[in-house]
C-alpha cells in the first residue's frame, strides 16, 4: 500500500519541475526533481508507514538432544566394559534411526555443566546452561545417557522443561568385589568429652567374609570394628566417642579385607570434619530459700539442650550442696544468673562487685522476687517502702513485641497466664517495661534494662510456676528456655557466619551464610559485609575476597573449585563493625568415585516425571520412531524508521539543499 503513495510523490515532484522560470537545463531540473522526490518519499512513510516490515520464510526440522555424562563415574567398568561403552550402543542406534526420519540431532557432553569439571555430575546446572546456549524450543525429546548419579539437591527442574526426557536401563553389572562406605552421619557440632554418636553406613558387593572398619582422627586410631558380610550385604555402623580436642578435628572412616583385591579404592574411606565447642552454655541459680519457682525454672532450662544449669543457696554463705564455695569461682563459665530472693537474699561488697562485672561483661541477670537492696544499682526498678505481696494478672505492653520471645506469646497463651503474687516497685527511666499489673495503679510487672555489655531482667512476683501446670503444649517451658538464651546471648551472637557443613568434596559449592540481628533481635536489612577466605597454611593472604549477597533478607557468599585443604574465613560488617570466623575442610576424595553401577530407579522417575520412556536394549531395537515432520514458519523483521535519526537527517539534507539550489538558480 505504501508504493502507491511513494509514486504519486514522485509524479507530483516531476510535475512540479516539468517547466521553470528561468528555464533550467535537464541535469538541474532532475536533480531538484530527486530532493523534492526525497523529501516526499521521506514524510510519506513518515506519515502511513512509520515501521517498514520485512517477512520472510524458513524450514524448521525437528530436533532431538543427545545429553552425554562424561563425569569420571561413566569410566568405571563392569563385566569389562565401561558404563559410557555400554551405553553408546544405544546412541549408535538411535542416532542412525533419528536421522534417518529426518531428524536434526545435536549432541552436549555434560557432567559439572556443560565443559565443567568431570569430578561431579550436576544435571540442573547442566540443563541451565543448555538453554541459555540454544534455543530448545522446536526440541521434541531430550535423550539422556547416563549412569543416573546426580548431586543435585533435587529434581524438580525437568518438570519445567516440559520435554520428554528418555532414559536408559543397560543390562549392566559390576561384577568385581568391592567394600563401600556409602554415609557416615552425626551431629554438626558437639562438646569437648561429650560422648557423640556416629553412624556409618557400609556395602559390600560380590563379598561374604570379614573386612575390618577403622574411624581416624587425622592418622590416630580411634576405633576399630570387626564386619561379618556373611548374611547381610548392607550394614550400619555406631561408634560413640569423646572428643577432647576443640575446634574442628578432622575425621576419616576406612575399610579394608586382607582376603579381597579391590579394582575400585576410592570409596573405601569418607572423610568429614566434626565441630567441637568448649563448654554447654550456663545458667547459674542462686536463692535464699528452694521454693517451687526454682523447681519449675531447673525443668524449663534443661529442656534446652545446649544449657547447664547449677544452683546454689545464699543465706549467710554460699553452698552448692551443703559445700561452701566462692562466687567468684561458681561464675566463670555462666551465662546467665538467676537470683530468686525471698526477702532474704544478701551479698557482700565483694560479691556485689563480682555480680557487676558478670553483667558489664555481656552476662544476663534475671531477678525473680523482691527486689535486692544491695544490687539496687543493677535493677531497672527502685524498692518501695511496702513489704507485703498482692495479687494480681500480668497483661504485656506494647513494647515487649519489640521481643521475639514475648511476641511468640499468643493471645491465647496469655490466657494460660495465672494470676501472680507480686510487690510494688517503681520503674526507672531508663527502663523499658514489657508487662503490668492489672491493678488500679498499672503497676509494673516485667522490666528490662541495659547494663554496658549485659541485660537485666526483672519479675518483681512469684506464682509464675503455675503456668506450667495449665499449659499442655510447654508453652512456659519455651517462654524461660528463649528467655535465658536471650539474656544470655552476647553481642558477638548477634553477627555469626556459618556453613551447611564443616567438610566439602572439592567440586561442591560452598555456600557461607551470615545471621545479623540488631539489639532486639531482629534481623538487620543494613548488613554490607565482606568476607575474606583464608588456607590454613597461608593465614596472611586471603585465597579470594568478596561481598556478600543478598537475597530475601538471608546474606551469603559462595565459592567453587576450592582446592583440597583446611579453610578458615573471616566476615566482617562495614556498617556495625561485627565480625565472625569460621573454619571448613575441602577433601581430597572424588565423590565420583562412589557412583558404582547405575541408578535405575532415578532414571526411571525422571522418565516417567517427564513423560519420556525407560529404555532397555530391546527397546530401542523395536521402537519405531516416526517421520519428523517439518515446520514453514514466517518471520518477520521491523524497523521503526521513526526512530532512526538518518531518516530524519535525510529528509532535512534534501529539504534544505533543494531551497539552497532553488535560491541559488534563481527559482527563488
Amino acid at each position: 500500500m505504501i508504493l502507491i503513495p511513494i509514486i504519486i510523490s514522485i509524479l507530483v515532484a516531476g510535475w512540479f519541475y516539468r517547466k521553470t522560470i528561468p528555464e533550467l537545463n535537464a541535469w538541474q531540473k532532475n536533480l531538484l526533481w530527486l530532493l523534492r522526490s526525497c523529501s516526499l518519499i521521506v514524510i510519506v512513510m513518515l506519515l502511513f508507514n512509520p515501521i517498514l516490515s520485512f517477512f520472510s520464510k524458513h524450514k524448521i526440522q525437528q530436533k532431538v538432544l543427545f545429553l552425554n555424562d562424561n563425569s569420571e563415574s561413566m569410566d568405571q567398568t563392569g563385566e569389562h566394559i565401561s558404563k559410557s561403552n555400554t551405553l553408546q550402543k544405544f546412541n549408535e542406534i538411535l542416532q542412525s534411526k533419528l536421522t534417518e526420519k529426518g531428524y536434526e540431532v545435536e549432541y552436549f557432553d555434560f557432567s559439572d555443566g556443560l565443559n565443567g569439571s568431570r569430578k561431579a555430575t550436576y544435571l540442573g546446572k547442566s540443563f541451565n546452561e543448555l538453554i541459555r546456549t540454544i534455543d530448545i524450543e522446536n526440541t521434541e525429546e531430550i535423550y539422556l545417557f547416563s549412569d543416573g548419579w546426580f548431586q543435585d539437591d533435587d529434581l524438580n527442574f525437568i518438570d519445567k522443561l516440559d520435554i520428554p526426557i528418555n532414559t536408559f536401563a543397560p543390562a549392566y553389572k559390576a561384577v568385581q568385589s568391592d567394600l563401600e562406605i556409602s554415609s557416615i552421619n552425626f551431629p554438626k557440632t558437639t562438646y569437648k568429652d561429650d560422648i557423640t554418636p556416629l553412624f556409618v553406613n557400609i556395602a559390600a558387593r560380590n563379598f561374604k567374609e570379614d573386612a575390618v572398619i577403622k574411624l581416624k582422627s587425622g592418622n590416630k586410631i580411634l576405633q576399630t570394628r570387626k564386619i561379618d558380610f556373611s548374611n547381610n550385604s548392607i550394614q550400619n555402623i555406631n561408634f560413640e566417642y569423646s572428643f577432647n580436642k576443640i575446634g574442628l578435628n578432622k575425621l576419616k572412616v576406612t575399610i579394608s579385607a586382607d582376603s579381597l583385591v579391590e579394582l575400585n579404592l576410592a570409596n573405601n574411606n569418607i572423610s568429614s570434619a566434626i565441630q567441637v565447642l568448649e563448654t554447654r552454655q550456663k545458667c547459674l541459680i542462686i536463692s535464699d530459700k528452694l521454693v517451687w519457682e526454682i523447681r519449675f525454672l531447673n525443668n524449663a532450662i534443661k529442656s534446652h539442650p545446649q544449657w547447664e544449669i547449677e544452683y546454689l543457696s545464699k543465706k549467710n554463705s554460699l553452698k552448692k550442696a551443703n559445700l561452701a564455695v566462692h562466687l567468684k569461682n561458681e561464675i566463670k563459665d555462666v551465662n546467665t544468673l538467676i537470683l530468686v530472693n525471698n526477702r532474704n537474699l544478701k551479698f557482700s561488697k565483694t560479691e556485689r562487685e563480682i555480680i557487676t562485672n558478670f553483667i558489664s561483661n555481656g552476662g544476663g541477670l534475671l531477678l525473680l522476687g523482691k527486689e535486692i537492696s544491695s544490687l539496687s544499682n543493677l535493677f531497672p526498678s527502685t524498692e518501695l517502702n511496702l513489704k507485703q505481696t498482692f495479687s494480681g494478672s500480668i497483661n504485656f505492653t506494647e513494647q515487649s513485641n519489640k521481643y521475639q520471645t514475648f511476641r511468640s506469646i499468643g493471645s491465647n497463651l496469655i490466657k494460660e497466664i495465672p494470676p501472680v503474687d507480686y510487690y510494688y516497685v517503681k520503674p526507672k527511666l531508663q527502663a523499658e517495661i514489657l508487662a503490668e499489673i492489672d491493678n488500679d495503679q498499672i503497676s509494673a510487672a516485667i522490666l528490662f534494662m541495659d547494663f554496658n555489655k549485659g541485660k537485666i531482667m526483672q519479675f518483681p512476683f512469684f506464682g509464675l510456676w503455675k503456668w506450667q501446670l495449665r499449659s499442655a503444649d510447654g508453652s512456659y517451658n519455651k517462654f524461660f528456655s528463649d528467655l535465658i538464651c536471650w539474656l544470655g546471648t552476647t553481642r558477638s551472637d548477634l553477627f555469626y557466619a556459618y556453613t551447611d557443613n564443616n567438610s566439602y568434596y572439592s567440586s561442591e559449592t560452598i555456600s557461607i551464610n551470615l545471621s545479623a540481628y540488631d539489639e532486639t533481635m531482629n534481623p538487620r536489612n543494613d548488613v554490607k559485609a565482606k568476607i575474606k577466605l583464608y588456607k590454613s597454611d597461608d593465614s596472611d593472604r586471603p585465597v579470594q575476597e568478596k561481598y556478600l549477597l543478598s537475597s530475601n533478607s538471608q546474606f551469603y557468599a559462595e565459592f567453587e573449585q576450592l582446592e583440597p585443604g583446611e579453610y578458615s574465613y573471616l566476615v566482617s560488617d562495614e556498617v556495625s563493625g561485627g565480625e565472625s570466623r569460621g573454619s571448613f575442610v575441602v577433601l581430597e576424595d572424588n565423590i565420583e568415585s562412589r557412583d558404582i553401577g547405575f541408578n535405575y530407579s532415578l532414571l526411571a522417575y525422571i522418565a516417567k516425571q517427564t513423560d519420556g520412556k525407560y529404555l532397555n536394549f530391546s527397546d530401542i531395537e523395536k521402537n519405531v520412531i516416526n517421520k519428523s515432520i517439518s515446520h514453514i514458519i514466517t518471520k518477520t523483521n521491523e524497523i521503526p524508521i521513526y526512530k532512526k535519526w538518518y531518516v530524519i537527517a535525510l529528509f532535512l539534507i534534501c529539504f534544505c539543499l533543494e531551497l539552497y539550489l532553488r535560491k541559488r538558480w534563481g527559482l527563488l
